[in-house]
């Protein structure tokens, strides 16, 4: 089997940190990123030089690659991952994978009608906090992580057309 030849789109706080990590894996070559920002294409550049910088993300799919990593902002998730899942690409998408369960049931029903992987990224998921807490505390190393991941920054809340959101941070662990 050759290189995994990967295409990425966002590469803002979080994005940069995913990046790095794809053009650090042998065997996997980071071909095309997408970012509409100067700074996220700044980052691109610097982590992966070598990488196609596109102007668009319909230009980045037409490199045909073997995969489609998302790490854009949440709200573009689905519509990235849709676009994707339509041309039968493999898709990483980092959480959330959809503002809404009709959301993610489309993707996932895409990813099933076009035979192509539809993977969400929980990288603190298996964090070692999260199986030494008593049952009932998890928020707490919710919470903790949280801000251990994104310190001093405040994260946006986001409502969902009325629907309750979520305890804060229930998407980490």
């Amino acid at each position: 089997m050759g290189n995994l030849r990967l295409v990425m789109a966002g590469v803002g706080r979080w994005g940069g940190n995913v990046l790095k990590n794809l053009a650090a894996v042998e065997g996997c070559t980071v071909e095309g990123v997408f970012d509409p920002s100067e700074e996220g294409r700044i980052r691109a550049r610097k982590l992966a030089p070598d990488a196609l910088l596109a102007d668009s993300f319909a230009a980045l799919l037409a490199t045909e690659p073997d995969g489609v990593v998302i790490a854009a902002p949440a709200e573009l998730h689905h519509p990235l991952a849709r676009e994707a899942l339509q041309r039968g690409l493999n898709v990483f998408v980092e959480k959330p994978l959809a503002l809404d369960v009709a959301q993610g049931e489309e993707l996932v029903r895409l990813a099933d009608e076009r035979g192509a992987v539809l993977m969400v990224g929980h990288v603190l998921r298996h964090h070692p906090v999260g199986g030494v807490l008593p049952a009932g505390h998890q928020h707490h190393a919710e919470h903790r992580l949280d801000h251990r991941v994104f310190p001093g920054q405040r994260r946006r809340l986001l409502r969902l057309a009325g629907q309750q959101r979520a305890q804060p941070c229930v998407h980490t662990l």
